[in-house]
């Protein structure tokens, strides 16, 4: 029985180190996603970078939320105000702005095919899968909405949950 016991404590200790690592990673990658943060180039890729290494186990998603915001960051001036302005309306009742640019950030991201074409064809489906991904059971709409933050974006992209990537569309 002490073998199993220990075993447990080894597992209790796996996840609490893995719960923390969430947390510091978050922290670090929240920064560095915020809009609002007015950072210059150079030393912005210095600190993602650094997140990536001091973070492995969530490089892959950290990259890739680096590389979307970018892309997107590229090519939205490229679209009419009025296509931003209505990606945005899908979060319009998230209470925190910096989660409500991000969030219009990665609905725009994956809308951005693998030649940076652009297909906002499925925007009102696209924004109901990332309420589900966000664990949203209501949607966008929802008083629950109100209370989602940049933490809650970037832990769920951190996570694997949410993705910043176009999902793949069945073949009809």
């Amino acid at each position: 029985m002490p073998i199993l016991k220990l075993a447990m404590t080894a597992n209790q200790e796996t996840a609490e180190n893995q719960r923390l690592q969430l947390l510091q990673a978050t922290d670090a990658v929240s920064r560095l996603a915020d809009p609002s943060e007015n950072k210059d180039t150079g030393n912005r890729n210095e600190l993602w970078n650094k997140a990536i290494k001091d973070f492995p186990a969530f490089a892959d998603n950290i990259s890739k939320l680096q590389e979307r915001i970018n892309l997107v960051s590229k090519l939205k001036n490229a679209y009419p105000e009025k296509t931003l302005l209505t990606i945005n309306s899908q979060f319009e009742r998230v209470g925190e702005e910096t989660a409500r640019e991000l969030l219009t950030t990665i609905s725009f991201s994956r809308m951005i095919g693998p030649q940076n074409g652009f297909d906002s064809s499925g925007l009102i489906s696209d924004s109901i899968a990332m309420a589900g991904e966000m664990g949203l059971v209501d949607g966008w709409k929802s008083e629950e909405a109100k209370h989602v933050t940049l933490r809650n974006v970037v832990s769920s992209v951190l996570e694997g949950k949410l993705h910043v990537t176009p999902l793949l569309k069945p073949i009809a």
